[in-house]
Order: C-alpha cells, then sequence, then structure tokens
C-alpha cells in the first residue's frame, strides 16, 4: 500500500510538472523542432557554440570571397592569389585555366594574329565563368549562414524550453520542500500540544500528591514517637522489676535538706501553656488540611 500511494504520487507531481512546462511554453510562445527535442541543457549549450562558431565560419569565408570577387573584378589581383579564397575544385580549375591563357598572351610571338584572338576570347570567357561562379560560391556560403542562423534561433528555443523546465523543476522542488517543512512543523507542534498537556495534568496532581505524601509522613512519625515511648515505658518497667526481685538498695543513701525545694510553678506553667498552644495551633493545622480553609472571617458574637 505504501509503495502504491507512493508511486501515485510521484506520477501525481510529475504530471503537474509536465503541466507547469506546457503553461511556460504557451506563455513564452516557443516551438521546439523536433530534431532537439529530448536533448538536455548542456547538449544545447555546445551545440549553441559549435553553431555560433559555424556561422562565424561561413561568414568569414563570404568576405574573403567577397574581397577577392571585387579584386577580380577590377583586375588588380594576381590570379593565383584567388585560391585561397575559392578553394572549391572548379574554381580552382578555372582560375588555373585563366592563369595559364595570361601566360600565353605574354608569349605574343608564338601567336599568329587569329590564335592571339581566339585566346584573348577564351580568355575572356573564362573570367565570365569564373565571375559567374564567384557569384554563385557567395550566393551558396550566404544560404549556410542563414541556415546556420536559423539552427542558432532552433537552438535558442530549445534552451529556452529547457531552462523553462528546470525552472518549473525547481519551482516544484521548492513547493515539495515547503510542503514538506509544513508537515514537520505541524507534527512538531502536535508533539508540543501533547508534551504541555502531560505537564498540566502532572501539575494538577501535584497537591493531591503532596498532601498524602505529607500524611503518611505524620502518621509514620507519630506510630515511630509512639512506639519508641512505649519501648522506654517497658524497660523502665522492667528494670523497676528486676530491682524488686532482687531487693536491691541504693548504695550510698540520699540525704535530704532541711528546707524543702521550691516547686517552680510558674516556669512549668509557662512552659506547659507554650507546649499547649503547639499542640492546638497543629491540630488547627491538621482540622484545615483534612476539611479545608474557609476564606470567610469568623462572625462577630454580638
Amino acid at each position: 500500500d505504501s509503495l502504491s500511494r507512493e508511486w501515485v504520487r510521484q506520477n501525481y507531481r510529475l504530471a503537474n510538472l509536465k503541466e507547469e512546462i506546457i503553461k511556460n511554453r504557451i506563455l513564452s510562445g516557443v516551438e521546439v523542432e523536433k530534431e532537439y527535442q529530448g536533448i538536455d541543457l548542456k547538449t544545447a549549450r555546445t551545440l549553441f557554440i559549435n553553431a555560433i562558431n559555424k556561422r562565424d565560419e561561413i561568414l568569414a569565408e563570404i568576405m574573403q570571397m567577397e574581397s577577392g570577387k571585387r579584386a577580380f573584378e577590377k583586375e588588380c589581383v594576381e590570379y593565383i592569389s584567388l585560391v585561397a579564397a575559392f578553394p572549391d575544385s572548379v574554381s580552382q580549375t578555372l582560375i588555373k585555366e585563366i592563369g595559364e591563357l595570361h601566360q600565353q598572351l605574354h608569349q605574343e610571338r608564338h601567336f599568329t594574329e587569329k590564335e592571339k584572338e581566339r585566346t584573348e576570347k577564351k580568355l575572356l570567357q573564362k573570367k565570365e565563368d569564373l565571375g559567374r561562379h564567384m557569384k554563385e560560391a557567395i550566393a551558396l556560403s550566404a544560404q549556410k549562414k542563414e541556415g546556420m542562423d536559423e539552427r542558432i534561433t532552433s537552438i535558442q528555443q530549445a534552451m529556452i524550453d529547457l531552462l523553462g523546465q528546470e525552472i518549473a523543476l525547481i519551482e516544484k522542488q521548492i513547493e515539495d520542500r515547503i510542503e514538506k517543512e509544513l508537515n514537520y512543523l505541524d507534527q512538531e507542534e502536535k508533539l508540543i500540544e501533547h508534551q504541555l498537556a502531560e505537564i498540566k495534568k502532572e501539575l494538577s496532581e501535584v497537591p493531591d500528591l503532596w498532601l498524602k505524601e505529607r500524611e503518611l509522613q505524620f502518621s509514620a512519625d507519630m506510630q515511630q514517637s509512639i512506639l519508641e515511648s512505649l519501648v522506654r515505658l517497658v524497660e523502665a518497667k522492667n528494670i523497676e522489676n528486676d530491682a524488686a526481685i532482687l531487693k536491691a538498695k541504693p548504695i550510698n543513701e540520699a540525704s535530704t535538706k532541711i528546707a524543702p525545694k521550691k516547686p517552680l510553678l510558674f516556669l512549668f506553667g509557662g512552659v506547659g501553656g507554650f507546649i499547649g498552644g503547639i499542640i492546638a495551633a497543629f491540630l488547627l493545622m491538621m482540622h484545615g488540611i483534612y476539611y479545608g480553609f474557609s476564606p470567610r472571617p469568623p462572625k462577630r458574637l454580638c
């Protein structure tokens, strides 16, 4: 059951994440081409950098070809220098033929007028062919550049979509973390409330327990005091009986005084009154403990 609930929860999270991604795509208006669907952000960045570098290379080639074409049209360049600007085989062949024809024309003594005219026409035709081919090569490179620009745009759209997915994933993780923390705080709150209830319950029982402990302690002390008094009384009685049986008498007889000793009535009376007051106060306190202390003042007798 726990595995099933976890599976359902994960699928629910995945569905919510896909929904957020689709919403972001609709809001941004980005449509990813099939070629770049399924790639990750790292791969998209690599493709983007490679496409930028390739586009820059094509742009440099176009600039070099345009510069060579302008120099060719002004006929102020050596044809051998055009080889680097137009490296394709057709251009190489035409440039080579034009160079050979130029070299032949410089050797006029070996040509007749007709041969010279025919060579010049052929040279002019080759130049026209090379000029057209230069335009075609530049146009083809321009098309390649446009294709790379479109590819860069597509990769950028894919990167935007991937960044949107990553943002949606991070937001979902934050929501899950917040939900988890809130659940943890709820559990902590319930645990604290339970502990507070237990403490209140224990505090409510403290007075009754304290009174019971005091009662038991007083009863034990009273019984111990009575037992000690009885033991002393029994010991004294035993000593008296033993003395009567053995007919014991004091070795040194006591001598009496001529004048009688004063009884100290005031002293013993004061001590007795003090002890009686203590006993009365103790009894009143016990009465208050058992039956409660009355908060009302005593009634006056008129």
